[in-house]
């Protein structure tokens, strides 16, 4: 029966307030029947406010939430809450009262604007302006729509470059995270891809935002196209070149499928460039489509076969790879398979020497943690594949993963970029991966396009800069003036160091100067090694 009564609408408030804000004239008597019984309420309140009341809460909440369906009856229902907010705040049970005793000072105009002023000031002093919460666009009602209208207003803009350059930034932020088809937008970015056009690597970065695996190749290869004719030339100074090269790296690890191969091998011919950040770039690159796509590099770019390159299989446009399963996960399996085999051993072993062995020397002896890591890693190198996917099936479905399953999980597939395919020689014999490398993002930096590997050299006034900047005041190294009056003038010894040389060329000490004998010469020397030993105490 309980059941039964809460489904009645004079008693179901949230049911009546569906039905209310679908159809307001068809449920008029109904609502006159809650707002009668919301005046009782008030009227019982008045006489005792400082008891609580739930129901009168809820009725509270359902009148402000179908106020605007009828106006006429409850247009004076936020002075009635204010009036018993005024009166009884003092009294009031704390679950029931919203707002305190400053609930009267909202109607003064000088103390809002005053609120407002502070709140300005002190968003404007914390930079929350600066701030990026990607979470925001996610509440964008129509993803299409929303891009397609800003793109709209962009064409036909004709605010300053700044309002242009954010509004490709929003535009491309929609179309990479949500993976919205705007093929528009991309032939309109080709227009600023010049190396003299300003802020192009933030064109640049807002292009390689934009592009996602869902995007047909055909539209992001012209864009390909026009970053390498534009930036990655001979013409261009290296940095230019580096750019360029990043930025096709960052397009191609979005939409691998847009790469050609002629364009892949002569992006690759670089390797061996003379500038060191453009070498370094085209190396990326060449790293970057040993996992994605192997077989569109020429031979000798492809390097030793790793386990990652030989599972690598390139995907046909739209085609989804989804699996039952989390990749890698066979690894949490076979380790616990090795910790029940160490349990089953006795824990001691007798330790045997061997007479050749009990000479005096020094054996090498490695860490316990890298045999196991290499007994793990051979241990899957011999399973089949078939046998792999059911035991990584059998973890992710069996048991919930911690987040230190997880992060052995990404330290074994980073492991497979490194070690050898089946039958091949390992690169090395001990690889130490770094579990606390940043992981591709939704998002790019600024730093991903303009990643230089070589410092670049310094120009003469920072040179001047930096040198003038480490000088420290050494006023007690200094050689003090000989000169006792400071307004006096100049010796003419001293003149004569200041005179042209034409005028002295003739004269008795320069012509003289070269007919000294040894002895002359040895003479001088000793005097002034003399004189300078004087001064120098």
């Amino acid at each position: 029966m309980s059941n039964r009564n809460n489904n009645k609408l004079p008693s179901n408030l949230p049911q009546l307030q569906n039905l209310i804000k679908r159809d307001p004239p068809a449920y008029v008597e109904e609502f006159l029947q809650q707002y009668n019984h919301y005046k009782s309420n008030v009227e019982i309140f008045k006489l005792q406010p400082n008891k609580p009341s739930k129901e009168l809460a809820e009725l509270v909440l359902f009148m402000a939430q179908i106020g605007h369906c009828y106006p006429e009856h409850l247009s004076n229902f936020p002075q009635e809450l204010k009036d018993l907010l005024s009166y009884n705040h003092t009294v009031l049970d704390p679950d029931l009262r919203m707002v305190g005793p400053v609930f009267g000072l909202i109607t003064c105009a000088v103390f809002i604007v005053c609120v407002c002023v502070v709140c300005v000031c002190t968003i404007f002093k914390r930079e929350h302006y600066t701030d990026l919460d990607p979470q925001c666009t996610s509440l964008i009602f129509s993803f299409p729509d929303f891009a397609e209208k800003l793109l709209k207003q962009l064409e036909s803009s004709k605010e300053r470059f700044e309002v242009k350059m954010m509004l490709m930034n929003l535009i491309s932020r929609l179309v990479g995270i949500h993976e919205l088809f705007l093929f528009n937008f991309y032939p309109f970015v080709q227009r600023f891809l010049q190396p003299h056009q300003r802020e192009v690597t933030k064109i640049l970065l807002f292009a390689a935002q934009a592009s996602h695996h869902l995007v047909p190749p055909e539209i992001i290869q012209s864009l390909l196209m026009t970053v390498a004719n534009n930036f990655v030339t001979d013409k261009n100074s290296g940095e230019v070149m580096t750019v360029g090269i990043n930025a096709i790296k960052e397009i191609t690890a979005r939409c691998p499928l847009a790469m050609t191969e002629e364009l892949l091998q002569d992006l690759a011919q670089y390797k061996t460039h003379k500038d060191k950040n453009v070498m370094m770039s085209a190396r990326t690159l060449i790293q970057l489509f040993r996992s994605l796509n192997p077989q569109m590099l020429q031979k000798k770019f492809r390097g030793k076969p790793t386990e990652a390159s030989v599972e690598a299989r390139v995907q046909k446009y739209g085609e989804l790879d989804a699996k039952d399963y989390i990749p890698g996960a066979e690894i949490l399996e076979v380790e616990k398979e090795e910790e029940n085999a160490e349990n089953d051993e006795d824990g001691w072993e007798s330790a045997s020497l061997d007479e050749e062995d009990d000479d005096g020397e020094w054996v090498d002896v490695h860490h316990s943690s890298d045999e196991e890591q290499q007994e793990i890693s051979n241990r899957l190198n011999s399973m089949p594949v078939e046998e792999r996917k059911a035991k990584a099936a059998a973890v992710s479905t069996s048991r919930v993963l911690t987040q230190e399953d997880f992060q052995k999980i990404r330290l074994a597939q980073m492991r497979k970029e490194l070690d050898a395919a089946p039958g091949k020689a390992p690169k090395r014999k001990y690889i130490e991966i770094d579990s606390d490398e940043e992981s591709r993002g939704e998002l790019l930096s600024l730093r991903d396009i303009e990643r230089l590997h070589k410092k670049p050299k310094s120009d003469k006034e920072t040179r001047l800069a930096t040198a003038m900047a480490g000088k420290t005041d050494r006023k007690e190294f200094v050689r003090k003036k000989t000169k006792m009056n400071p307004f006096s003038s100049s010796t003419n010894k001293e003149k004569k160091k200041q005179k042209n040389f034409m005028m002295m060329r003739y004269s008795h000490n320069v012509r003289s100067k070269n007919k000294r004998s040894f002895r002359e010469k040895q003479l001088a020397l000793r005097d002034a090694l003399l004189k300078k030993r004087k001064r120098m105490k």
